[in-house]
């Protein structure tokens, strides 16, 4: 590569890449050259040139600003500011949250101008809808060197400001900071009007960030315009675009998917079909491809692929709606579950105001609807199933949602255990969880275990006409009591079973005539172990036989924690729907929900799934912490505090 340095200089600190130079790296042979040759002179577009110049020379941050604008001076010191942050942390970064998938940055940032304010390329028809300005969550100091991996474009506004993964918030080339693993994004679009280019790449950009784990911040600016004489008209007949066509871009851009996991690949797609829809032309294809060739000529390293879901549905179960910030918790949870889910959906007890909120503010919510339920569910024992037969029902006939994974809003989930490590997620077997003290009992038939001492206490049946008894058949009775004086081990564990939550219902659903559909060859009614209820995958090519079993349970008021055993070994027996069991870490006691809790010796194997229970309440900064660690970097790098 060193021939290559030698044609733009290497003296100093300050490079000026003249024409006489950019000419003669016009005549380069391979891609480099290549590149060259199809900028426009005269575009806005030129400063391709230099963006590909400092990548060449080893550059780990660009500064992209404009001739008008001036860096400031720190008056302590007489000197120009320091352009890049404090080498240890950006402070005070505002984490937004917001439902919409365009973001106005600038209400959050307290504008001195009336409202309403936006930033150029926003788009015109969200400009009065107050939920695209979000609401602010919390405040953080993000370590900047440590995460460069996250940060991808810095961009200067009045104050720090997170924008959510999911949205899009538009910035120019006016004074914004690229990374290292951003200085891909930098390519400017030389079809379009120089005042839609800059726009345009940030947009792009974003879309392919939100697949890669890079973030964009607003921080506050650290330079001054002075500003050239502008033609107004001219500026507003060259950002047509920009008003007609950006909504409809951020649109696509949310829902823009590829089957390349390989990330040149994906950029290239995402350009081809931004061509194929008018919003460049196909020289600016040809110049992508360009710019990806002399990129990988150059030894650059492109980050990480991190996908988001787009083929399963992840429904969050919130069993309680009255506390104060209960609205703010279902838009924390939602926002950061779609960071790596495209489609998430809240599940809770809303009364119409509620209700009316989070679709104000774009949240996908479905409330308890069934008023029998309701009255006798007030610690969420029933409607969970409800609404996951619901969500499985909606999905039933999707094109692109292969299964529901339901999970409790105090579930964190290590989603590379999840999905296996694999893209698209798996959605071939019904999934739970279980602790390592339960592997031999959740979803499996007891009907054949071996020991039928142990299987005689983790199951039992009931008869059409009432009767109960052992799972061999040894024991008749009436009663559930009377069963568990015969065998005091039977579901010792579980002291909820006899009681009113399971035993009754599951009795009077076996006496149920449409029940016997689902009743063994010898009459009865096989009951399994109870399995742990915050926490399963559905394939939807099962949301009817699934919702067929889950009417009869809720029928006859039978807990979920009874109720999931039953249905899935229903699907097995019926259908031989395939299951997989996934570990957990969960604690209790005088604690319970918080972090230290279930952050044991026991939870730190790379193959736990599922973490249970972290409450999100008033803690949205931890929740935001914890989920990050397992959630969406490499498990291996979980802290062991």
């Amino acid at each position: 590569m060193e021939k290559f340095k030698t044609l733009g200089g290497s003296e100093g600190s300050t490079f000026f890449f003249s024409v006489e130079r950019q000419k003669k790296w016009e005549r380069l042979d391979g891609p480099i050259g290549a590149f060259v040759r199809v900028m426009p002179w005269r575009h806005f577009g030129r400063k391709n040139l230099g963006y590909l110049f400092a990548i060449l020379h080893g550059a780990d941050f660009f500064f992209d600003f404009d001739d008008d604008n001036y860096i400031k001076v720190d008056e302590s010191t007489g000197k120009p500011v320091e352009i890049l942050p404090s080498t240890t942390v950006l402070d005070n970064v505002m984490v937004a949250m917001s439902g919409p998938t365009a973001f106005n940055h600038h209400p959050m940032m307290k504008p001195s101008i009336p409202a309403p304010s936006w930033a150029r390329g926003f788009p015109w028809e969200y400009i009065k809808d107050e939920a695209t300005e979000g609401e602010p969550a919390f405040s953080q100091s993000i370590p900047f060197v440590s995460k460069l991996n996250s940060i991808g474009v810095i961009h200067e506004g009045a104050t720090n400001v997170l924008v959510p993964k999911h949205a899009y918030s538009p910035y120019n080339a006016q004074a914004s900071i690229h990374t290292q693993p951003a200085l891909w994004a930098t390519l400017l679009p030389t079809t379009v009007p120089g005042r839609v280019s800059d726009i345009w790449r940030s947009y792009f950009a974003q879309c392919i960030f939100a697949d890669s784990n890079l973030r964009l911040v607003f921080s506050p600016p650290k330079i001054e315009q002075i500003r050239n004489d502008h033609d107004i008209l001219a500026d507003f007949a060259a950002e047509n675009d920009l008003y007609t066509k950006s909504g409809k871009l951020i649109d696509f851009l949310s829902s823009w998917d590829s089957e390349h996991l390989h990330f040149p690949q994906r950029v290239e797609q995402l350009w081809i079909d931004l061509y194929e829809r008018s919003y460049i032309e196909l020289d600016d294809v040809v110049a992508l491809q360009k710019w990806l060739e002399a990129l990988i000529t150059m030894g650059y390293k492109f980050p990480e692929l991190k996908p988001r879901f787009r083929n399963v549905a992840l429904m969050g179960q919130f069993n309680f709606a009255d506390f104060p910030n209960s609205m703010t918790q279902i838009m924390m949870w939602s926002q950061k579950m779609r960071e790596r889910f495209q489609t998430t959906i809240a599940a809770a007890p809303l009364n119409k105001t509620q209700l009316a909120y989070l679709e104000t503010h774009r949240i996908d919510a479905i409330p308890a609807r069934d008023l029998k339920l309701r009255k006798r569910d007030h610690l969420g024992f029933y409607n969970p199933l409800s609404n996951l037969m619901r969500t499985l029902l909606r999905f039933e006939n999707s094109s692109t949602i292969e299964a529901v994974l339901y999970a409790h809003d105090d579930a964190l989930l290590n989603l590379t255990e999840l999905s296996e490590g694999k893209y698209p997620f798996p959605t071939d077997k019904i999934a739970n969880r279980i602790k390592g003290e339960l592997s031999n009992a959740a979803f499996v038939d007891l009907r054949t275990m071996p020991d039928r001492a142990k299987a005689r206490t983790l199951s039992h049946r009931v008869f059409p006409n009432g009767t109960i008894s052992d799972i061999d058949k040894t024991i008749f009775v009436n009663t559930s009591s009377e069963l568990k004086k015969q065998i005091p081990s039977l579901h010792a564990k579980y002291k909820q079973w006899g009681h009113y939550y399971c035993a009754p219902g599951q009795q009077q659903m076996a006496m149920d005539p449409e029940f016997a559909m689902y009743l063994d060859p010898d009459g009865s009614a096989w009951f399994p172990f109870h399995t742990q209820s915050d926490f399963l995958i559905v394939p939807t090519k099962y949301a009817k036989p699934f919702t067929e079993a889950a009417t009869m349970h809720l029928k006859h008021f039978i807990w979920i924690e009874c109720a999931f055993g039953k249905i899935v070994d229903i699907l097995q027996q019926q259908l031989q729907a395939p299951t997989r069991l996934v570990k957990l870490c969960t604690g209790f006691g005088d604690r319970r929900g918080r972090w230290d809790v279930i952050n044991n010796h026991d939870c730190q194997s790379e193959s736990v799934a599922v973490f249970h229970p972290f409450k999100i309440r008033g803690r949205f900064d931890e929740f935001w912490a914890h989920a990050d660690e397992i959630n969406f970097p490499a498990y291996s790098s979980r802290g062991k505090n």
